[in-house]
């Protein structure tokens, strides 16, 4: 066990120092001076629009002054050190690129209530004569040179001398409590360099403290069909100020009233990839290791994840690889485990989420290899604002990088969260620590929060918000969000000039299924647009992550499956929602994904469902949520029945799963790749008969084969603005397997296409449609 207390620990960095530039450029500033003034009033015109100061000779002269410990300096070094704007320049490195260093500060426009002050950091030659009102050498310069100095900015710029913004910074006037999360032991100025610090700690505890006293959203529901506990928990005692684990069957009468514990997420690869050999649970040893499980030979990320679960309060931690029989000639255990995720995560107290960052700040996070462990260290100076000017007790002016109103990208884009196991674990749990960046990050239901500053007060507010939080606003709301009134967007509408709120933003569409096959499944529920829109974009974004084994694909996702239909009630069939078709069989490839590289990978799954193979899909965006919703107008598809494996058997894939619709059909051929008339892609079209349709869009699902029989589906119609009539649909072949020799009607899915046309003699569906003209055809 670590036995360091606060005495044993560095003292840190101190915090708000600044180097003789940056301190002079805060004194002489009038904008400073005016946004600084507690007894300015609020729409008191700021003294100037702009202005010019000179900083340092070169970019040395500003990595000099962050090694010094300038706060200010080592916020514009981290900045631009992450932007790499020197290598767009031409140079290996920043301190190579010529050239003095300029401060230009912009007034915020009317009044301190406007937008903040903007520091932006500017380098910029000047040994032009034009430029210079006399000559200049770095050890000439005197105190009294620094104004006219900073007047060669502005000759600069006038006389088109080249320069370079490398960094932007904002001026900020905030509540202490808003800034500064952490509070240091030893002084408010001092600040830990490591995550693994008292403090840092403690701080993560005060985080979950809060939440589990405060906020009603994150404890009332669980997204878990049950409170059942996970069938086996690592439990952490502790002898002799020593860790000792060892795992536990949890008992069939237990509850989470009982046993509260913390999961861990991390990059898998990452962690075994440590020296030694990796503890694994396994037939062999599950016995020995519910006496103990050594300590020492745990991975790193496991070790502290262990301590972590302590400084929180808890004695109980549930780790995949401890705590699931890893057995790769038996998969039962995996397969029982696999799809209780949903209860696991759900029912946890809190989530700690290693990164995989690694310790290596200073190079781009793409050159880097992944390594796994909680605790990071870091100059803390780099994302804490900097305070240069207190107002009151309770309020300060501070300089900072970077506004986050997420998650930052580079936590986004981590090993961790790229992984396609852990996108569900970050949905499912209702709190979440983030270790392995340079600062510790929480998010729950909520808020977010980092060290340096409240991130978000309500991460799930708006339309254009993370897929995790329209997953929290499917689950939270069955019918109208009424439990979650602010989670989701409401739309507005303009009526003679007034801003109205759209009370109700659902439509009935148009059952897809036929009467009979309806009253048979008995399901009644009804699927609104933004369920849609919601679950779309949740798929997007889950079809990016990674996978190591193709077949996990639907395993991956059965947490998160689970709740979405154990709260909403829908029929789930191979990744899709049968109350959201023939919506959710319109995706499509992403853009960046090559034809010639699409292939099908993996289990064998239907055609018609996104998972039939590997790569990132989208969704056909039908619906809009500008103004009014755009509502299809005919629903061209009807379900006749399908067939489905239970909710269990579809995560594994190998399963037979078909849909037998009535569709209107148009049979064509493939030509050789076409110029789109819009687009200008060169892509294999379309013919039918005669007539080549230039205009019609087509994704391809892999790479055709010219002369190739297909037929064409329209699934959906609607009206779009200026008298635009669109169909979108599905572009099939007849299956060629043993089962299509023997079915004629068994078609696969290799395409889909759009249209929109604003005569209907140009469309390829364009007469008005007869129900007697449905086909009848099975899609596999």
């Amino acid at each position: 066990m670590d036995t360091h207390t606060t005495n044993d620990e560095p003292p840190g960095v101190r915090a708000h120092v600044l180097c003789e530039a940056c301190a002079r450029i805060r004194r002489e500033s009038q904008l400073i001076s005016w946004f600084s003034n507690p007894n300015c009033h609020e729409d008191e015109p700021a003294p100037t629009e702009r202005e010019d100061f000179y900083h340092s000779w070169n970019i040395k002269g500003l990595l000099d002054g962050a090694a010094s410990g300038c706060h200010i300096c080592t916020l514009l070094r981290k900045e631009a050190r992450g932007h790499n704007w020197h290598k767009d320049l031409g140079f290996s490195k920043m301190a190579d690129v010529p050239g003095a260093v300029f401060v230009e500060l912009q007034s915020p426009g009317s009044g301190i209530m406007a937008p903040p002050v903007q520091m932006t950091f500017i380098i910029m030659e000047i040994n032009d004569e034009q430029v210079f009102a006399e000559d200049y050498c770095e050890s000439q310069i005197s105190p009294n040179d620094y104004s006219e100095l900073a007047k060669c900015l502005r000759r600069g710029k006038d006389l088109d001398v080249p320069v370079c913004v490398f960094a932007r910074f904002s001026i900020i006037k905030q509540h202490d409590r808003d800034m500064i999360s952490p509070q240091p032991a030893s002084s408010q100025e001092y600040y830990p360099t490591s995550t693994g610090s008292s403090d840092a700690l403690d701080l993560a505890k005060a985080w979950l403290d809060d939440c589990l006293a405060c906020h009603n959203e994150c404890n009332r529901i669980s997204l878990g069909v049950n409170g059942k506990l996970p069938t086996r928990l690592v439990e952490i005692n502790e002898v002799d100020r020593q860790f000792v684990p060892r795992l536990i069957i949890t008992p069939a009468s237990a509850s989470l009233a009982d046993i509260q514990y913390c999961t861990l997420s991390h990059v898998w690869a990452a962690t075994v990839r440590g020296p030694g050999v990796t503890i694994q649970l396994s037939s062999d040893n599950i016995e020995r290791l519910q006496q103990c499980i050594p300590y020492g030979q745990l991975p790193q990320t496991f070790q502290e994840a262990m301590r972590i679960t302590r400084r929180l309060g808890y004695r109980y931690i549930w780790i995949d690889s401890l705590c699931i029989i890893q057995d790769p000639s038996d998969t039962t255990d995996f397969q029982r485990e696999a799809v209780t995720m949903c209860d696991v995560y759900s029912n946890s107290s809190c989530n700690i989420a290693a990164l995989g960052l690694g310790n290596d700040s200073e190079s781009p996070q793409d050159t880097r290899s992944p390594v796994d462990f909680c605790f990071t260290s870091r100059n803390p100076l780099e994302y804490i604002s900097c305070k240069i000017a207190q107002l009151n007790k309770d309020e300060a002016i501070y300089v900072e990088a970077t506004q986050y109103t997420r998650l930052p990208i580079s936590l986004q884009t981590s090993p961790l969260l790229s992984r396609a196991w852990v996108f569900q674990e970050r949905f499912l749990a209702p709190r979440i620590l983030y270790f392995g960046a340079e600062q510790l990050y929480w998010e729950c239901r909520c808020r977010t929060l980092s060290e340096s500053r409240l991130i978000d007060r309500k991460p799930f507010c708006d339309s254009a918000d993370t897929s995790r939080a329209q997953f929290l606003a499917l689950c939270y709301s069955p019918h109208n969000l009424e439990d979650y009134p602010d989670s989701v967007p409401r739309k507005h509408v303009t009526v003679d000039g007034e801003v109205k709120e759209m009370k109700n933003n659902h439509f009935k569409m148009e059952c897809v299924l036929i009467k009979g096959l309806s009253d048979k499944i008995g399901n009644k529920t009804e699927v609104d647009p933004q369920f849609m829109t919601f679950w779309h974009r949740i798929i997007e974004d889950y079809t990016e992550a990674g996978l190591t084994y193709a077949s996990d694909r639907f395993i991956a996702l059965a947490g998160i499956v689970k709740a979405v239909k154990t709260r909403r009630g829908l029929t789930y069939v191979a990744g899709t929602w049968m109350e959201s078709w023939p919506f959710d069989l319109l995706w499509r490839w992403g853009r960046f994904a090559p034809v010639s590289e699409r292939r099908v990978k993996g289990p064998n799954l239907p055609s018609w469902s996104w998972a039939s193979t590997e790569g990132h899909k989208e969704f056909f965006k039908v619906f809009r949520w500008a103004g009014d919703i755009s509502e299809p107008q005919t629903t061209l598809l009807q379900v006749v029945g399908f067939s489905c494996p239970t909710f269990e058997e579809q995560h594994y894939g190998g399963c037979e799963i078909n849909i037998t619709v009535q569709a209107f059909t148009r049979f064509g051929e493939v030509t050789g790749p076409v110029k789109h008339p819009m687009t200008k892609q060169m892509l294999p079209c379309v013919k039918f008969g005669d007539f080549q349709h230039d205009y019609l869009n087509i994704w391809w699902d892999e790479e055709p084969t010219e002369g190739d029989k297909v037929l064409v589906i329209p699934l959906i119609r609607w009206d779009e603005s200026y008298n635009t009539l669109c169909t979108a649909g599905l572009i099939l072949m007849q299956d060629k397997s043993t089962h299509g020799e023997n079915d004629k009607r068994r078609h696969k899915r290799v395409g889909m296409f759009s249209e929109h046309s604003k005569r209907e003699e140009f469309m390829i569906f364009g007469e008005i449609f007869d129900v007697d003209e449905r086909k009848e055809i099975c899609l596999c």
